[in-house]
């Protein structure tokens, strides 16, 4: 039985058998919400958005002259276009199961493959901290469909197989509030800081990427003495130190005071100022809240993201 896989929003030309005539009907089973061209010598299947992800759909040729029949199966493939890994030391990528046994998978960034394991369940991505790259499927067939993936916060060694969460380090949490917000207590120190936190004791910088992950400016804050402001100039607020408002299409979702940062003995600690639009290692940071800053870690604002890297 000869069997196809299909992607979603896409077209798939099956032919009929070259041996039969050409007087050919096609027949299907459960194929409700597939789009079907029938043509001379073939049938053309396209799935649309919404059709299910059934492991297989059956569709056979007849030859009216001499009866026989040419089975087909279809297999429905659905990927996700972006995937957001957090939480865990491995992920599973849902749909992978149902693609063929010989597909190929690959990273754009060739260095990251080392982190991709076949399973029976599927394709896993295991300990890969900090990261954004596509990672790219090709079906026997040479047909390809990629994913977008981010991961967006550091990871412990807890892992998939166990399905346990993982529990961050300490360090990486946010600041708890206290009577003086712009001295908190310091956290315990990390029990592997040169793996997952390092403490900020040298010089960094936050570097900037826009929304197709292109860095466009990179900012070395001066702590020593003094804070520093992230957010865009305007009339009213002229003086920032990292004015993000030339490298967005969303201006309107940066505010004038955004971020704040300074330097609390070893550390780096960051505030956000009143902005409901702050994404801080993959999860939400409410208005005032701070939290400790730590190499890798990734802050989300409307369509830019800022990387802390270590010089």
């Amino acid at each position: 039985m000869n069997e196809h896989y299909l992607f979603i929003n896409d077209k798939y030309e099956i032919k009929k058998p070259t041996h039969f005539s050409k007087d050919i009907t096609w027949g299907m089973q459960n194929n409700e919400d597939l789009m079907t061209e029938k043509k001379e010598n073939s049938i053309i299947i396209e799935a649309k958005a919404g059709a299910k992800s059934l492991p297989r759909r059956e569709i056979w040729c007849t030859d009216r002259q001499t009866g026989e029949d040419a089975p087909f199966v279809i297999h429905i493939l659905e990927l996700p276009a972006t995937k957001v890994l957090t939480g865990k030391a491995a992920w599973l990528i849902e749909g992978s199961q149902n693609f063929p046994p010989d597909t190929i998978w690959r990273f754009s960034d060739e260095r990251l493959n080392q982190h991709i394991e076949k399973r029976a369940d599927g394709i896993v991505i295991k300990n890969l901290n900090n990261a954004f790259s596509k990672l790219r499927c090709t079906l026997p067939d040479g047909r390809e469909k990629s994913i977008e993936i981010q991961v967006r916060i550091s990871i412990d060694e807890s892992g998939f197989d166990s399905g346990a969460s993982s529990s961050f380090n300490q360090s990486s949490e946010q600041v708890p509030t206290s009577s003086t917000p712009s001295t908190p207590a310091l956290p315990p120190q990390p029990s592997n800081p040169a793996k997952n936190y390092p403490t900020l004791t040298d010089n960094f910088r936050i570097s900037v990427y826009n929304a197709q992950k292109n860095k466009v400016t990179e900012f070395i804050p001066d702590l020593e003495n003094a804070s520093a402001l992230i957010g865009k100039k305007s009339s009213s607020q002229k003086v920032v130190d990292l004015d993000l408002k030339p490298y967005t299409q969303q201006s309107d979702k940066i505010s004038r005071n955004h971020l704040k940062i300074w330097r609390k003995a070893n550390y780096v600690i960051m505030k956000n100022i009143g902005s409901h639009r702050v994404s801080f290692k993959g999860q939400e940071m409410k208005p005032e809240k701070e939290a400790y800053l730590s190499i890798g870690a990734e802050i989300c604002i409307g369509d830019l993201t800022l990387i802390v890297e270590k010089i």
